[in-house]
């Protein structure tokens, strides 16, 4: 008898946490007021370019690699036009 409960145990706890997932809101964490040294390096970096990465030095482009892991144009893009808000 308990073999044939285990797989509807399952089934039913498995369902349940769908509905419980699905049934509360999503949570967004707070922007946080202070921010790091590299989250103030990109966005000084796109005031000062716009967003164009041509526009920064070969070693504000390679640190900026280095802080968003090879994604600098895109961080750049998203900052700048964050910024234009």
């Amino acid at each position: 008898m308990t073999m044939k409960r285990k797989p509807f145990a399952f089934v039913v706890l498995v369902v349940l946490s769908l509905v419980q997932g699905c049934s509360q809101p999503e949570y967004h964490m707070p922007a946080s007021t202070t921010k790091t040294p590299e989250q103030r390096f990109i966005q000084e970096m796109a005031q000062k370019s716009g967003g164009d990465l041509k526009a920064l030095s070969p070693a504000e482009v390679q640190r900026l690699n280095r802080i968003t892991r090879g994604n600098a144009e895109l961080a750049l893009k998203a900052e700048a036009r964050r910024l234009k808000k």
